[in-house]
């Protein structure tokens, strides 16, 4: 798209445009497009508006640090203030006002239901304090506040399309005083109950997440959303006593459940394959149970293995994921329900309950999925592991991950002992063994685990060590006199932690004893060289220029093709220390919302918070002003 810019256009050049905050770069915009006009108006509104709600998205998404509900705000009017055409397209577009934060002022939260006239409403309520994830309330509730978000809420019940709430009792603030006597004993069930009651034909997306005292979260749901909300595709329920025995919501496809509530035990795992029935399209599925709420006569009806339960077929389920149940608890409900298109598979236990309850073997739906892939990624991470593989074609990946909490990050055995038992059945041709991501020391696997685990794999011709891992026990077994992995015929090493000389050393016996790699690669790009023969580094790494090698170390007869440094089959190697980007400047400044608006030279007016602007009598005003 071309564009006609007049001869006497000037523009400023900014050096880092990265640095500029919220504030800034709405002002430095409105200048100089001010000066540009030409190249403003080039653009066809329509364009403008798509750019408009794409930032606009960005802006409501988390970088890393929780979303402030009062500066979530900012990005709206930053557009408004750009120039006046800016403001006419903003002000015309109403996904731009539909994505509301339940905490702003009731004055601005009534202008956006407005001007995105009550249609699409995105709405959001976080009372869980330092949640990274979603916007968060600035400051503790009153009651009264809770109580007329509550009423607003059911009153657009119909025009919602997202309603994301996380309710927390420890936020809602009593000394606050209200006028209504009322609202003293207002509750976050009676704020709940009417529109959960109530039909919900436009919502698409339901997050409600409780956490308090059991008498808070408890209240009445015999049919959420009276079994009318046709067109909902996720739901989240936790923290709350609302069970879906009779739920009508015939598109779903992500769900999330707790299978114990504040008051005790909502599903018995017999019930759970006719519960899921229900949702024929589902393709996410997030079972979360939390032991410590049941008493022992629930705990003995959870796991009433006696009682028939049903079997069901999710065609289109990709995504399963199990919180905080045991291994034998898992295998009842996947003997009971398959999921043949099933892409990933997540397991969280608790490490004393994973060590009372070996994992246990897949039932035979999931051998033909698991059977004879075609490369196996072990994954270590700093409480469990993750396992990706490729079944059949790299472009047909399968994850498992398995995590336990409260494990000692020192002890992956713990974790891959519990796999032994299907390793023989992923039986693959690639093992690629990755390290931890993040910066914690964690073990390598005893030379005991790498022998079962090497063992199982009849078919294995290939062994990748990816960076910041060690494998100097799995250099060990591979080196022994009674061969494993007789199939063995390339190691690629990326980067891992070894000792050079076991290395060579390995190499000669495999080829000895008929089993000799054919192919040898050592890429240690940014590893440093340290003496050879040492458990720990010294302090000083070797100069690797000042190595005067020795032949014998070479790969010369040891394999037939050789890449990389030669230099690690002799010294030991330390793989570089990772560096992270120092975290960059936030795209809002830390000033208050009166610094947006007291940057805008051309509007004079100085807004210290929220409580200094009469919505009712200037906000429309304000907002179209001319610069």
């Amino acid at each position: 798209m071309s564009s006609q810019v007049s001869s006497g256009t000037s523009f400023e050049p900014i050096n880092d445009p990265d640095s500029l905050t919220g504030s800034e770069t709405a002002l430095v915009t409105r200048k100089s497009q001010q000066r540009s006009s030409p190249l403003t108006f080039s653009f066809p509104s329509e364009i403008l508006s798509l750019i408009f709600e794409c930032s606009h998205q960005d802006a409501f998404q988390s970088q890393a640090a929780p979303l402030d509900a009062f500066r979530s705000l900012q990005h709206v009017l930053n557009l408004t203030h750009v120039c006046s055409r800016w403001r006419d397209i903003a002000l015309a577009d109403p996904l731009l006002w539909s994505t509301i934060v339940l905490t702003w002022p009731d004055e601005v939260v009534d202008v956006f239901v407005k001007r995105c006239n009550a249609t699409g409403l995105r709405l959001f309520l976080n009372m869980f304090d330092g949640d990274k994830n979603f916007f968060y309330a600035d400051a503790m509730l009153p009651a009264g506040k809770l109580k007329s978000i509550g009423n607003r809420i059911t009153e657009n019940v119909r025009s919602i399309v997202t309603l994301d709430l996380a309710l927390s009792v420890y936020e809602l603030d009593s000394s606050l005083g209200s006028e209504d006597e009322d609202d003293t004993e207002f509750s976050l069930g009676q704020m709940c109950s009417p529109f959960l009651n109530a039909k919900a034909p436009s919502l698409r997306n339901f997050f409600l997440s409780m956490e308090g005292e059991p008498e808070d979260s408890h209240f009445f749901v015999d049919e959420l959303f009276l079994h009318h909300a046709p067109n909902l595709k996720t739901l989240q329920l936790y923290g709350t006593d609302i069970r879906l025995s009779r739920a009508s919501f015939p598109d779903l496809t992500s769900l999330s459940l707790g299978i114990s509530g504040p008051h005790g035990l909502l599903y018995p795992l017999q019930d759970i394959p006719s519960v899921l029935s229900q949702f024929p399209r589902l393709e996410t599925l997030v079972l979360e149970h939390h032991s410590e709420y049941l008493s022992p006569a629930e705990t003995e009806a959870l796991c009433d293995y006696s009682i028939s339960s049903s079997h069901t077929v999710l065609q289109h389920m990709g995504s399963l994921t199990f919180e905080g149940l045991r291994g034998d608890q898992i295998i009842y409900i996947l003997e009971h329900l398959e999921c043949p298109s099933l892409q990933t598979f997540c397991t969280s236990l608790s490490f004393d309950q994973a060590a009372e309850t070996p994992f246990p073997r897949f039932p035979a739906w999931m051998h033909k999925i698991f059977k004879d892939v075609r490369r196996l990624d072990l994954y270590l991470v700093n409480q469990g592991f993750d396992i990706e593989f490729a079944n059949g074609t790299p472009a047909k990946s399968f994850s498992w991950e398995i995590l336990y909490t409260g494990m000692p990050h020192s002890a992956p055995d713990t974790c891959l002992e519990l796999c032994l038992d299907i390793f023989p059945l992923l039986n693959p041709e690639i093992l690629r063994f990755r390290g931890a991501f993040d910066l914690l020391t964690l073990n390598e696997p005893s030379m005991h685990i790498w022998r079962s685990i090497l063992s199982c794999f009849s078919r294995l011709n290939t062994i990748i060590a990816d960076h910041r891992t060690r494998i100097e026990n799995l250099i060990e077994v591979l080196a022994e006199i009674e061969l494993v992995c007789p199939t063995l015929q390339e190691l690629d090493i990326r980067g891992a932690r070894f000792i050079g000389k076991r290395l060579h050393r390995m190499l000669v016996q495999r080829r000895a004893c008929g089993g000799g790699i054919r192919r040898l690669n050592i890429d240690m790009k940014d590893c440093e060289i340290y003496d050879a023969e040492r458990s720990e580094p010294t302090l000083q790494a070797v100069n690797a220029g000042a190595i005067t090698f020795d032949p014998a170390y070479g790969p010369k007869d040891l394999v037939e093709v050789f890449s990389g440094d030669v230099r690690f089959l002799q010294h030991d190697s330390i793989p570089p220390v990772p560096k992270f980007p120092a975290p960059g400047p936030s795209f809002f400044s830390d000033s208050s919302f009166s610094g947006l608006l007291g940057s805008l030279d051309d509007f004079p007016e100085d807004f210290n918070s929220f409580d200094d602007i009469n919505f009712d009598r200037d906000f429309d005003a304000w907002l179209n002003r001319e610069p």
